[in-house]
């Protein structure tokens, strides 16, 4: 348990990557930590008043980007370079098993988040999407308007918009973001 959350508490030192390609000075970049927090936030915030697991939803938050501990954080540009979503899949999913041993519901849990079928885990990716929108904002509010920046908001609108037809109700929540990130 010790060697576990040792490692849990090394995630508020993972730089989450793809904001220093974004031109995001070093000292203002989020880490995984933090990210996870805002996923969880805004999981538990927007599954209120839905028919979800609620307390799934949570879980499958907290746990999503675990593997990190192990692995580090993979940029979106870096993803054509291993191979694709799966094969980065495959490795979290080996990076989880050693991190969390014995604990099988918890895999079960994260593979479940993976592979993005249940209402439970496409609010909790929908939420993973928004919260990448959520900090673009933060860095667009301070002065960056990279066109990397811009390109990695349009590649994460263009992610968000499958996610529209099991929630529709969000959609006007994230045409505001993306009315104020104008570059």
């Amino acid at each position: 348990m010790l060697e576990l959350l040792r490692r849990l508490n090394g995630l508020k030192c993972v730089p989450r990557v793809g904001w220093s390609l974004c031109s995001v000075p070093s000292s203002l970049i989020e880490d995984v930590a933090q990210h996870t927090f805002e996923v969880a936030s805004l999981s538990l915030l927007l599954s209120e008043g839905l028919k979800l697991d609620e307390a799934k939803v949570f879980k499958m938050a907290l746990i999503h980007d675990w593997p990190e501990a192990l692995v580090g954080d993979v940029s979106y540009s870096a993803l054509p370079y291993l191979g694709g979503r799966e094969v980065k899949g495959r490795i979290e999913e080996r990076a989880l098993q050693r991190l969390l041993g014995g604990k099988r519901e918890l895999v079960e849990l994260w593979r479940e988040f993976r592979e993005d079928r249940t209402p439970e885990s496409r609010l909790v990716h929908f939420c993973d999407y928004l919260a990448i929108l959520l900090q673009a904002l933060h860095y667009f509010d301070l002065g960056n308007r990279s066109p990397i920046l811009k390109e990695l908001c349009d590649n994460v609108s263009k992610d968000l918009e499958p996610y529209f037809s099991t929630f529709p109700q969000f959609k006007p929540l994230v045409e505001e973001i993306r009315a104020v990130l104008r570059f």
